[in-house]
């Protein structure tokens, strides 16, 4: 027990460090291709759901601070400029519970719009990798635990994320890594049955949850919790499906609770702006970031044979004579993020190309009748990507505060570890592998450049599976020469 609370203890002041080092962390591969929170945009609706509990709110062009006196007084004298959306689309594509994430430095800093992600990054990966760590100890792969705790929390591309660039892109391991705690037992084999087991599957299912409102696929994990509960053979078929209906009512209803909460939060939003001048937003809001339009730029990842570009731009181009051939009025100035149209009379909220259904109809005819017109080009991405995954995500480092000591694992090393592990039969370290493989949907199905492929842990996981197999093999033989020499050696009697 003492032992573990003083890991324990060690990996929060080890995680500490870093939070510490923030601006001085190392970002060797940078995540360069996804935004991950608007900063600016949610700065501002902080500032209002902190002091007035309105979200999402904003006074662009204007820098609210201070305590809840200095906010009632710039409302006051700048109620007029007040919006619930703004030119980035932060009010309006989804994912509101980024709002969540600059908790707790909302409460540690006087000034809300000072405030980042980093704090409630930070708690949630120490915490995932604390169960980890207490996880493995409890099952007796002490020195498994503390090897891949020590990688894990060296991660040079969840570091950036977590205590750096302060974006909400770390919650996909982060998220993973817990999970990989609370599914520990089901993950070795033969678990028993044990009232646990629902406790972990609701933790699981708001765990999930709450990432898919942060962001929608940091929540893919929740498929891996599903498949290793059902895949638990030794338990009868009807408690395994109960599990999974928990499971299953729990995330949903975890979405619907928090639907509902934005829902009331945008009406009281509007009621706030409207009331002190301002202009509410009168379009359309969504729950999650649209699909299609990412699925298909994202083919110019490795397209060489199209033109695709990975750019907004290059189906905004596609689509504008489709809108003037559809008599939608519609103008484009070509350099901007939406048209030149805007939803109200004062030209506060202009309209995405995202809002539109047509759009979103467009992109999804434009995918499907690509990939239907050259599936062997599609699956010669897909090829191209998986080997992309393979080759970025094996960067194993140790670090602490702003030190780092790292080195790259190739694709071919990543497989070479895999098949010696398979090879000596290490079936629970390659099973921890394939249950975190959904962190690389993303870069599979959507895109793979700039840094995303490096969103795994897998390469952590095998590396820390063979250490650990060497050091306890190394145990074994040692053991057996020292008998062996012991059993030679001749008697004082003979």
């Amino acid at each position: 027990m003492y032992l573990k609370t003083i890991l324990v203890l060690l990996v929060i002041g080890w995680q500490a460090t870093f939070y510490y080092y923030q601006k001085q962390i190392p970002v060797p591969f940078p995540i360069t291709t996804v935004v991950g929170i608007q900063q600016r945009d949610y700065l501002h609706f902080a500032f209002f759901y902190h002091h007035f509990g309105v979200f999402p709110v904003a006074a662009p062009g204007k820098t609210p601070y201070g305590n809840k006196a200095d906010a009632i007084r710039f409302v006051q004298h700048n109620g007029s400029s007040l919006l619930t959306d703004t030119t980035s689309g932060g009010g309006r594509f989804g994912n509101y519970g980024k709002i969540f994430m600059f908790y707790p430095e909302l409460w540690l800093k006087k000034t809300p719009t000072a405030a980042s992600t980093r704090a409630f990054a930070g708690i949630f990966f120490t915490l995932s990798l604390c169960v980890f760590l207490l996880a493995a100890m409890r099952a007796g792969h002490a020195l498994f635990g503390i090897l891949a705790v020590l990688l894990l929390g060296s991660h040079p591309l969840q570091l950036a994320q977590v205590y750096g660039v302060s974006r909400n892109l770390s919650l996909s391991i982060s998220c993973a890594v817990l999970l990989l705690g609370l599914c520990y037992r089901w993950l070795k084999g033969a678990a028993q049955p044990a009232r646990e087991d629902w406790l972990i599957v609701v933790i699981a299912g708001i765990v999930c949850g709450f990432c898919r409102q942060v962001r929608t696929e940091s929540s893919v994990m929740i498929l891996s919790v599903a498949a290793i509960v059902f895949l638990q053979t030794a338990w009868p078929i009807k408690r395994r499906l109960a599990l999974l209906a928990a499971l299953a009512a729990v995330f949903l209803g975890f979405q619907n609770r928090m639907d509902h909460y934005f829902e009331r939060k945008f009406a009281e939003a509007n009621q706030f702006v409207a009331a002190h001048g301002g202009v509410p937003f009168p379009g359309p809001r969504v729950r999650q970031h649209i699909l299609w339009h990412p699925l298909f730029v994202g083919l110019g990842d490795f397209d060489d044979k199209y033109g695709i570009e990975w750019s907004d731009f290059y189906n905004f181009k596609y689509a504008m004579p489709i809108f003037e051939a559809a008599g939608l009025n519609y103008t484009w100035s070509g350099y901007t993020y939406y048209l030149d149209q805007t939803y109200d009379e004062k030209k506060r909220y202009p309209i995405f190309f995202e809002d539109l259904p047509l759009f979103n109809q467009l992109c999804k005819e434009r995918f499907l009748n690509q990939v239907k017109a050259d599936p062997r080009w599609y699956a010669s991405i897909l090829g191209k990507r998986a080997w992309r995954i393979l080759s970025d995500s094996a960067d194993i480092s140790l670090a602490v505060g702003k030190w780092r000591l790292g080195w790259h694992l190739s694709a071919f090393a990543v497989l070479l570890l895999a098949g010696l592990l398979l090879w000596f039969r290490q079936f629970f370290v390659l099973r921890m592998v394939l249950f975190t493989a959904p962190l690389s949907i993303l870069p599979l199905v959507i895109y793979s450049g700039g840094g995303l492929a490096g969103v795994s842990v897998f390469g952590v996981l095998l590396v820390s599976g063979f250490a650990t197999m060497l050091v306890l093999k190394a145990r074994i033989w040692y053991r057996y020469l020292h008998e062996s020499i012991a059993s030679t050696r001749p008697s004082l009697q003979s």
